[in-house]
């Protein structure tokens, strides 16, 4: 079964792609505990089901996308007679508000954090708002630069600077970080690059001994990021360090508090 999954990912053009599908079929998999020749409509279908209330309209359907492909490959190559996911309809996907942690309750998130890794990962998040396959593949030889440079779609750049508050965490990390002989500046236990479920998994874990009910994610802590840019500098300062290309991407990030704007009011002198 690997070799086809292998050889499914093996045929992504994006990098992004590739680790977001592994995921995915490695979720699948666990879910079902079939092999590919097994599986039926129902699987797909209770898969599909126990999602709804796990992810977004959006994240679901993407999932559903991966599997659809995986099996049509599967089809395609010979394996498989029909494809059991062909008849599998995705959700709407609606445009639901992003996961949202407020600065002052994420960062209880550091402070609980045991492991120095981890307080390091969710310090660069915080005080970066980095994508999680940027902070998975971020260098100590890009780390030890005063910026950090990463390309972006369009012959874009975004460029990323650590404060020393950052910095210090990261120190403490890279003390104890494990020398495995690979570049990838957060190596696993197994001297391994992070995976992306795997940073998912810390983060939730973490969240709990924090006593925070939202729903932690990757994703969470960069727009965590953003929204303390949007609320200390303004939307358009954000959508530059932030690297959109469209300021309306930007706005699904800010959430002006009730005090900010209570002050803004009150404050405003017209001359």
């Amino acid at each position: 079964m690997m070799n086809n999954i292998n050889r499914f990912l093996a045929g992504q053009t994006s990098n992004n792609t590739k680790i977001s599908y592994e995921i995915d079929l490695r979720q699948f998999f666990d879910f079902v505990q079939k092999t590919e020749k097994e599986i039926t409509y129902g699987d797909i279908y209770d898969w599909k089901s126990d999602m709804l209330n796990k992810y977004s309209s959006a994240t679901i359907a993407r999932k559903l996308t991966c599997i659809k492909g995986y099996f049509q490959f599967l089809c395609q190559m010979g394996e498989l007679p029909a494809n059991p996911a062909a008849a599998i309809k995705s959700p709407s996907i609606k445009n639901k508000e992003k996961d949202y942690v407020p600065m002052e309750e994420a960062i209880q998130l550091i402070k609980v954090a045991t492991n120095p890794r981890d307080k390091a990962i969710i310090a660069i998040y915080l005080y970066s708002g980095m994508r999680v396959n940027e902070l998975i593949n971020l260098s100590l030889e890009q780390y030890y630069n005063e910026k950090i440079v990463f390309k972006m779609k369009g012959d874009r750049e975004r460029v990323i600077y650590l404060n020393e508050e950052c910095r210090k965490y990261v120190d403490a990390y890279i003390e104890i970080r494990k020398n495995s002989g690979i570049s990838n500046l957060f190596v696993s236990n197994h001297g391994t690059p992070m995976r992306a479920d795997c940073i998912a998994k810390m983060l939730r874990k973490v969240a709990k001994q924090a006593n925070l009910e939202e729903y932690i994610t990757n994703h969470s802590l960069r727009h965590t990021y953003v929204s303390k840019i949007c609320d200390e500098y303004g939307i358009n300062i954000a959508k530059d360090v932030i690297c959109h290309s469209d300021i309306s991407t930007t706005q699904r990030y800010a959430h002006n508090k009730a005090e900010t704007i209570k002050n803004v009011m009150l404050n405003l002198q017209l001359s």
